[in-house]
């Protein structure tokens, strides 16, 4: 796979690289399982050789502003679900990123409880 790599932006607790290729669904793999992969091993060893602390995000195509916005569309379309049917509704399992998305997205609501169940990294 061919890709260019861009420092997209630094701040105080991390960077963002975007990086383009030709093959982004390859690289974002299914649900950014992939992308998640690359950005963890990227900051493990990042960890190691470095004294600096900040996180990396790594991005392509705008992925994760995309997904980002997807779960918070989806996570009222569930609690509309909720609402109408006064049953609750189980979501797949998500990483700590995108649960802290979806209790954010419905934090306010006096009507719709969310609560993360399960062990371990995706609940």
């Amino acid at each position: 796979m061919e890709a260019e790599v861009h420092i997209a932006y630094r701040e105080e607790r991390k960077i963002g690289l975007d990086i383009e290729t030709d093959d982004s669904g390859l690289l974002i793999g299914k649900r950014g399982k992939t992308l998640e992969a690359l950005q963890l091993i990227t900051n493990i060893a990042a960890g190691r050789m470095s004294n600096d602390s900040r996180r990396i995000i790594i991005d392509t195509e705008d992925y994760r502003s995309r997904r980002e916005s997807s779960l918070v569309r989806f996570a009222q379309s569930a609690a509309e679900q909720v609402r109408r049917t006064g049953q609750p509704r189980l979501l797949e399992a998500m990483n700590p990123f995108e649960r802290r998305l979806v209790h954010t997205a419905l934090g306010d609501s006096k009507d719709v409880e969310t609560v993360s169940e399960g062990d371990g990294l995706y609940k």
